[in-house]
């Protein structure tokens, strides 16, 4: 099974899906054909374009609420979704209504034929047109501004078309590095690939910033490194929240309801963002108001679950010295993850933070089986259980523990929210 969500969704999604057969394509042609095709939507409105391997959804969440705060109509798009499809493409609060994500695919669906025809090479894919449909929607809506996330890397993604008032690279890491290669140097430098001439490019980066200072240099950008610029204060994270002081242009007293120090950094990246932009004066309104769910969110209280899209070895490490900090350790863990993953370093960092594993899988091909995971799970923790069963796993991890963290990969933070957690306590 390509793709699996926990809410029946209408045939449109499903269609949309179909595509996922023709897997990824890292390359700008086909994207700028499909585009050119329907009139450039994307070159309606500005864009703050946003990647990193870690910390860009969060960010892009943060630039997003305080623009809107601003008062602009600004538009999000995100990938992948977390419970339902349509979350992927959001304006001014609300996710695209399913009537219209049918009529841009019908529009396009005549030039995804004719390039298919054209040769195996020119067929879109799923990303591809997905994205395609997001910038109709932003064009069609009139926004002023769009956050576009970056898919993968950023060099040759397929939202690398857009026309961007201010780039954003957050934190380097080696999330898929079988695609972007095998040292940080590289990936740092397939992120970079968004840079464009003269676009001023706001970094949170420490590893792999003399790739990204190389590429500004050479492209005439100006680059502000958000450690430079911000200093971070005070900072307390609770199960509430967030809070700090932030030194930057002015001081800003921030309560951000997302959990974690990480976030801290995320933050001051978009109040650079809003400095560069003039915006400064709806920073701290715009991030008390921002909404990102699954990242270390707290979905029910008795006993305590905690959902998280640490899908890494790197946010892995992040989501325990969150658990630390919010007195969260040892909890038990429901853990599910995707083979091309590390699956034995996020087991390893993790366990010392177990009083137990359950391993469990979505409904993904990709996705190691469950029994297949415990073995593994067994050479880093004593205590581990599979459970296929959604419903049976949080039953057993309950019995267990009065703290239990799902974590793994988004689509198993979609699967229990929609299914075993979809009543919140």
């Amino acid at each position: 099974m390509d793709h699996w969500s926990g809410v029946e969704e209408p045939p449109i999604v499903k269609e949309l899906y179909s595509y996922l057969r023709f897997g990824s394509k890292l390359n700008l042609e086909n994207i700028r054909e499909l585009l050119s095709r329907v009139g450039d939507p994307h070159l309606e409105f500005e864009a703050i374009h946003v990647t990193g391997t870690k910390g860009k959804g969060s960010t892009s969440a943060m630039i997003y609420s305080i623009l809107r705060r601003a008062g602009f109509r600004v538009g999000l798009y995100t990938s992948p979704h977390l419970r339902q499809f349509n979350e992927r493409i959001i304006v001014d609060g609300a996710g695209i209504p399913y009537s219209r994500l049918e009529k841009h695919y019908y529009e396009l669906l005549p030039h995804i034929r004719a390039m298919a025809a054209e040769s195996l090479s020119r067929q879109p894919t799923f990303f591809e047109i997905t994205t395609a449909i997001a910038f109709m929607e932003f064009a069609d809506r009139g926004v002023d501004y769009a956050v576009v996330e970056v898919g993968l890397g950023g060099r040759l993604d397929a939202t690398n078309v857009v026309r961007p008032t201010m780039t954003v690279i957050t934190m380097i890491g080696s999330d898929h590095a079988d695609r972007l290669g095998g040292t940080i140097e590289s990936i740092a430098w397939e992120k970079a690939g968004i840079v464009k001439p003269g676009i001023p490019v706001v970094t949170g980066a420490d590893r792999g910033l003399s790739i990204i200072e190389a590429v500004a240099r050479g492209r005439g950008s100006p680059l502000i490194k958000v450690g430079e610029r911000i200093r971070i204060l005070d900072l307390e994270t609770s199960l509430d929240g967030t809070r700090f002081t932030a030194r930057g242009r002015r001081e800003y007293r921030v309560r951000i309801p997302l959990i974690g120090r990480h976030q801290a950094l995320n933050a001051s990246i978009a109040i650079v963002v809003a400095e560069e932009m003039g915006l400064e004066e709806y920073a701290e309104r715009g991030l008390g108001e921002v909404w990102w769910p699954g990242r270390f969110e707290v979905v029910r209280k008795r006993p305590i679950v905690v959902v998280d899209a640490a899908h890494n070895t790197d946010s892995a490490i992040t989501l325990t010295r969150t658990m630390m900090d919010v007195g969260m350790s040892p909890a038990c863990f429901i853990f599910g993850i995707m083979r091309d993953k590390d699956v034995d370093g996020f087991l390893r960092t993790i366990s010392p933070h177990a009083r137990a594993i359950i391993a469990t899988a979505p409904h993904y091909k990709r996705a190691v089986p469950p029994d297949v995971l415990a073995q593994r799970a067994l050479r880093w923790c004593p205590w581990v259980l599979w459970e296929s069963d959604h419903w049976r796993a949080l039953e057993v991890a309950s019995s267990l523990c009065d703290r239990i963290v799902v974590t793994g990969s988004i689509y198993l933070l979609g699967e229990m929210l929609t299914g075993p957690l979809n009543i919140r306590n």
